[in-house]
C-alpha cells in the first residue's frame, strides 16, 4: 500500500484559513450578541420608562393627598362656620371678622402647590373677596357646584372655570357642613398649574395627566399626537379594566408607533373619581435609537475586520517574502553559491533562522576555503619533498669514500703535528656522520639532537676560539623526550653568522631546555648585535606565513614544527639592536 503524500499548503494560505477559521465565528457570535443586546436595550429602556412614570405618579399623589389634607383641616376648622354662618350689619363688621379668619391665608402662603382657595357661600351679608364668592344662580347651576352639594361632603375634583377670573383650573371641590351638619358651603382648592407641570416636565419622556379617562389642561407631550390622545386613547381606557396601583399597557394601530403605559393615582377619599398618569412612548424613535447604536456597533465591527484582515494580509505577504527568501537562499547555500544577503527584514524567529543559515554558510565557506588551502599547501610539501629528495640524491657523496677522505686528512695533520686541523676533521666527520644518519629518521631523542647541537659548537669553537662562549643547560631528562632532527642547528648557525660573527668583541650564546606544563621550550640566547625592529617586524611576519620557500632557515624549521605538531606549536623571535636576540622554540613533550 502507497503512503500517502501529503498535500503541500503554503503558509500564507494556512495563515488565511486560520484567520478565517477564528474570524468568522466571532463575526457571527457578535452578531448574536447585538441582537440579543438590542433586545436588551429595548427591554431596559422600557423598565426606564416605567421607572419614570412611577416617580411621576408618586410625585402627583404627594401633591394631591397634600390637597386633600388641607381640605381635611379646612372642612374641621370651627372658625370657618363662625365665620360664614353670622350676620352681618355692616361692612367693617364683616372685615373685621375676615381678618381675624387667617387659615386660608396660611394654606396659600406655605404650600406652593396651591394657586387659590375659594369657598362659595349662600350668606348674603357677607362681601365677595379673594376667598370667599357669595353665590348666585349661575354658580349654583353649574355642575360642580351641583356634584358637591350632591355629595354630602365628599371630595371630588374637577376643571372647573373660576368665576372670579374665568380661568380654568383643576381644583378639589367639597361642600362643606358644621358639627350640626349644617351646610355651610362649597370649598374649591385650585391647584397651581406650575406645580404640576414641574412633576410632569422632571421626567424625560411624555406624559399626561388625565381625570376620569378625560385629558386635562396638565400634559407635557412634545411629540404626544394629541387628536388620538382626546379621541381614540380616551375610547381605549374607558374600555380598560384598571386598578389603582397597576401599569396597564395600550399599543393602538390607529397611533402607531407610539405605545402608552398608563398608572392610576391611588389618592384617599378620592372615590367619585380617579386621576391617571400616561406616559407616551415614541416607539420608532426608541427603535431608530436603538438601531443607531446597532448600526455603529456593526460598522465599527465591520472597520475592526477590515482592519484586522488587512493587518494579516501585510503579515502574509511579508511572511510570504521572507519565507521565499530563505528559501532561495538556502537553495543557493546547498547548490554552492555563497553569495547571499547578509541578513534579512523583520525581528523574530524567522530572522534568527536566516542568521544561523548566514552564520552556517561563513562557516562552510571558510572550512571550505582552509580546506583548499591545506590541500594546496599539502601538494606544495609533497613537491618541495620529493625536491629536496631529489637534490639530496644527487648531492650525495658515497659516505665511505668521504669518511676515508676525512680520516686521510686527519692522519696528516697529525704526522705534521697539527693536532687543531685533526680534531677538526675528526669533529666535522663526527658531525657528517650524525647528519647523514638523523636525515633518514623522523623523530630523534632531544639528548642526540643536544650533541649533535655540541658538535657543531665545537666546530664553531675552533673558529672563534676564546672570542666565543656557549653553555647548555636542561631542567628535563633529554634522554626521554622526542623531537624532529635537525631543528636547533641552524637557529644557532643564525646566531653565529648575524649575531657574533658581526660583533667586534667576545659573544655568549646560551641554551635552555625547560618543560612549561605538558610542552618543551628551548631557549637559544646570543648577546650579538640584535635585530632592527624593521627585519624583527618582517621576520616575524614571515613566521606567520604558511610557506617554506627555497631556502633552509628558521622558517623551514618554523614550518616543519607547525606542521608536525600543529599551529600553536613553532618559533618565537625577541631581539633588542644592540643587546641581543632571544629564540624560544615550543614543542610538545612527546615521549
Amino acid at each position: 500500500m502507497k503512503k500517502m503524500k501529503n498535500r503541500f499548503i503554503p503558509i500564507k494560505k494556512r495563515l488565511m484559513l486560520m484567520f478565517l477559521s477564528v474570524v468568522i465565528p466571532v463575526f457571527i457570535v457578535g452578531i448574536y450578541l447585538t441582537i440579543n443586546i438590542r433586545q436588551d436595550m429595548i427591554e431596559s429602556r422600557e423598565r426606564d420608562i416605567l421607572v419614570e412614570t412611577e416617580r411621576v405618579r408618586k410625585g402627583l399623589e404627594g401633591n394631591f393627598t397634600s390637597i386633600i389634607q388641607i381640605s381635611d383641616w379646612i372642612y374641621q376648622d370651627p372658625g370657618l362656620a363662625k365665620l360664614v354662618q353670622k350676620k352681618y350689619s355692616n361692612p367693617k363688621e364683616m372685615i373685621e371678622g375676615y381678618n381675624e379668619f387667617t387659615l386660608f391665608d396660611y394654606f396659600l402662603n406655605y404650600h406652593r402647590n396651591l394657586a387659590n382657595i375659594r369657598f362659595f357661600i349662600d350668606n348674603t351679608s357677607f362681601m365677595t373677596n379673594s376667598n370667599f364668592v357669595v353665590t348666585d344662580d349661575q354658580i349654583r347651576q353649574t355642575d360642580w357646584y351641583e356634584d358637591a352639594v350632591m355629595g354630602k361632603g365628599k371630595i371630588s375634583w374637577r376643571n372647573i372655570i373660576d368665576p372670579v377670573t374665568g380661568k380654568t383650573f383643576l381644583a378639589l371641590i367639597r361642600s362643606v357642613y358644621d358639627i350640626e351638619n349644617q351646610f355651610l358651603g362649597v370649598l374649591a382648592i385650585y391647584v397651581d398649574n406650575l406645580s404640576l407641570m414641574d412633576i410632569l416636565n422632571s421626567a424625560t419622556i411624555d406624559n399626561v395627566l388625565l381625570l376620569d379617562n378625560e385629558m386635562t389642561s396638565f400634559q407635557y407631550a412634545t411629540h404626544t399626537p394629541k387628536p388620538y390622545l382626546t379621541k381614540e386613547l380616551q375610547k381605549k381606557m374607558q374600555s380598560s379594566q384598571m386598578n389603582v396601583g397597576e401599569t396597564y399597557y395600550i399599543e393602538m394601530k390607529e397611533t402607531k408607533p407610539f405605545i402608552f403605559f398608563g398608572q392610576l393615582l391611588e389618592l384617599p377619599k378620592s372615590i367619585t373619581n380617579h386621576f391617571q398618569v400616561v406616559t407616551v412612548m415614541n416607539n420608532e424613535e426608541l427603535l431608530n435609537e436603538v438601531n443607531q447604536i446597532m448600526i455603529k456597533s456593526y460598522t465599527i465591527i465591520g472597520i475592526v475586520m477590515l482592519l484586522v484582515l488587512f493587518v494579516i494580509k501585510r503579515y502574509t505577504n511579508s511572511m510570504d517574502r521572507r519565507i521565499l527568501q530563505l528559501k532561495d537562499s538556502m537553495q543557493s547555500v546547498a547548490s554552492g553559491d555563497f553569495d547571499i544577503p547578509i541578513t534579512i527584514d523583520g525581528n523574530d524567529e524567522l530572522r534568527d533562522i536566516y542568521n544561523q543559515l548566514y552564520t552556517t554558510m561563513e562557516s562552510l565557506r571558510e572550512l571550505l576555503h582552509k580546506n583548499y588551502q591545506h590541500q594546496l599547501q599539502e601538494k606544495n610539501w609533497q613537491l618541495q619533498q620529493k625536491e629536496s629528495e631529489f637534490k639530496l640524491l644527487a648531492s650525495q657523496i658515497n659516505p665511505h669514500f668521504l669518511y676515508n677522505t676525512l680520516e686521510m686528512i686527519r692522519m696528516r695533520a697529525l704526522k705534521n703535528k697539527d693536532k687543531e686541523v685533526s680534531e677538526s676533521v675528526k669533529i666535522l666527520s663526527k658531525l657528517l656522520r650524525r647528519s647523514l644518519e638523523n636525515n633518514q629518521q623522523r623523530y630523534v631523542k632531544l639528548s642526540e639532537e643536544i650533541d649533535f647541537l655540541l658538535l657543531y659548537l665545537r666546530i664553531q669553537k675552533l673558529r672563534f676560539g676564546s672570542r666565543i662562549r656557549y653553555e647548555i643547560t636542561s631542567e628535563v631528562n633529554t634522554a626521554q623526550y622526542n623531537i624532529l632532527p635537525l631543528i636547533l642547528q641552524p637557529i644557532v648557525e643564525n646566531a653565529f653568522v648575524h649575531g657574533i660573527e658581526e660583533k667586534a668583541e667576545s659573544g655568549q650564546i646560551l641554551i635552555n631546555i625547560v618543560e612549561v606544563g605538558e610542552d618543551i621550550h628551548i631557549l637559544i640566547q646570543d648577546d650579538g648585535k640584535g635585530i632592527s625592529k624593521e627585519n624583527l617586524l618582517e621576520i616575524q611576519n614571515i613566521l606567520t606565513k604558511e610557506e617554506i620557500g627555497n631556502r633552509i632557515g628558521i622558517n623551514n624549521v618554523n614550518q616543519r614544527i607547525k606542521r608536525m605538531y600543529g599551529d600553536q606549536f613553532g618559533l618565537s623571535i625577541k631581539s633588542t639592536e644592540g643587546k641581543g636576540t632571544t629564540v624560544r622554540v615550543r614543542i610538545p613533550s612527546t615521549k
